[in-house]
């Protein structure tokens, strides 16, 4: 993963009253604990589908532009995207410099989304140093919980039975069940 969360989600996939109602518990003295398993679901599972459930914003750093032999794509790590907010880059100079959207465009029809130099535009040359350019974007299935796939919830529901009901470790690392139900949404990176 080469990217970093910059704006978390502001709500989870699952609430605190679907998850109780899930778990049949009708006591307030473990929604601390609650709380904080649905957040270990949605992070277990985002880790796992290498796909961010609900809107959040990411920043990615590349060394360099991509050649022709590339075909000028830039593979966005985090997915599903949204939208892009910017390119910086640093030039020759060491000057950061904002990319006009005009220069590029996204690709959200490919399995792996991308940004890509528009026709007859290339990208223009960055700074021979490490992370010289900085692309920040917009990722998740939107920002409710609504948006996220029923079967992506039901398997951090799984998983949050799993976790609440069996407070110590296991040798697997989720339940067989909520893999099955999130292996019909993995992207995997290549």
């Amino acid at each position: 993963m080469s990217f970093v969360v910059t704006s978390l989600p502001g709500v989870e996939p699952i609430s605190l009253s679907e998850a109780k109602a899930h778990l049949k518990v009708e006591v307030s003295a473990d929604d601390t604990l609650i709380n904080a398993l649905v957040q270990a679901a949605r992070e277990a599972s985002e880790e796992y589908l290498n796909l961010r459930l609900i809107t959040q914003t990411v920043e990615q750093r590349i060394d360099a532009f991509p050649t022709y032999i590339t075909n000028y794509q830039i593979f966005l790590d985090a997915q599903p995207v949204q939208s892009v907010s910017s390119i910086i880059y640093k030039n020759e100079a060491g000057d950061d410099v904002t990319l006009s959207t005009d220069q590029y465009d996204l690709d959200k029809f490919s399995v792996l989304h991308s940004v890509y130099a528009k026709s007859s535009v290339t990208w223009p040359i960055a700074i021979d140093e490490k992370n010289a350019v900085k692309l920040t974007y917009v990722v998740g299935f939107g920002d409710t919980s609504a948006s996220v796939p029923a079967l992506i919830k039901q398997a951090m529901l799984l998983m949050l039975t799993h976790w609440y009901e069996n407070r110590s470790d296991t040798v697997r690392k989720m339940p067989t069940q909520s893999e099955w139900c999130l292996d019909k949404f993995r992207k995997i990176h290549f």
